[in-house]
């Protein structure tokens, strides 16, 4: 009788192991088939700024092109840290902004800056002061003044960007 016990218990233990190494190399292959699609998604976009769009706030890549939306506003650490571009135009049907328009905005926004507003000539600094501009075209000359500076600007100061300066108003 014990030698029947012992044979079903090897044959139980080969099967449990058998099913174990089957079931395991299945989520294997599962987590290899979707990994490469998301990392995929990940590195063709490279993160440039955020828009507020159609009553969500979404990443912009280099391009200029709409990519992924905010899942977790506000409690995203990428939302509070990250530069906002306000007054700029969306084609609905490509996703990308304005290519004139995106002319004037750095590839490389200092992370001092919070918001650049096209439309109303400005930029917000992370410490709440406002930098007026006399003209779009000074958007990159002024956030180059910005990565120097911008840390040593008073909250909550009005400054006008004017002949490649800032003054206090």
């Amino acid at each position: 009788m014990s030698k029947r016990y012992n044979f079903v218990f090897f044959l139980y233990l080969i099967f449990f192991v058998f099913w174990n190494v089957l079931n395991l190399s299945a989520v294997d292959k599962n987590n290899e088939s979707s990994q490469p699609t998301a990392l995929k998604h990940e590195s063709s976009s490279e993160y440039w700024f955020s828009i507020y769009y159609k009553d969500r706030y979404w990443f912009v890549d280099k391009n200029g092109k709409i990519y992924d939306v905010y899942r977790d506003y506000p409690h995203d650490l990428v939302f509070r840290t990250s530069p906002f571009i306000s007054g700029i135009t969306v084609n609905d049907e490509t996703g990308k902004l304005d290519r004139e328009l995106l002319s004037f905005i750095p590839k490389d926004i200092p992370k001092v800056i919070y918001e650049i507003n096209l439309t109303e000539k400005y930029i917000t600094t992370t410490k709440s002061s406002i930098i007026y501009l006399t003209d779009v075209e000074d958007i990159i000359p002024c956030s180059n003044v910005l990565k120097t500076v911008g840390e040593y600007l008073d909250s909550g100061k009005v400054f006008v960007f004017k002949n490649g300066k800032l003054y206090l108003l």
